[in-house]
């Protein structure tokens, strides 16, 4: 289970980064470096597609799909990690 744990701290810790260096980003600067960050897990706009559709199913997600989709970037960083 540690190894779960260490892979969580370091998706958070590249998040934390990532805020980090898009702290002045202009609105169109930071959606680009978010759609970078997107494709460095593996979301495209195919997949990007597929998440639309199935926010839907989220209850809630229509008020803060930013942070489903970070929940999402998050976990796929985890399991890159693991």
């Amino acid at each position: 289970m540690r190894e779960i744990t260490d892979s969580l701290a370091d998706a958070f810790d590249r998040v934390e980064d990532f805020q980090a260096v898009q702290a002045d980003a202009t609105p169109e600067g930071l959606r680009e470096s978010v759609e970078l960050l997107q494709e460095a897990v593996g979301i495209r706009e195919e997949e990007r597609s597929l998440i639309r559709e199935r926010l839907e199913g989220i209850r809630g997600s229509n008020r803060a799909p930013g942070h489903v989709l970070l929940g999402l970037i998050v976990g796929l960083m985890a399991r890159e990690e693991i």
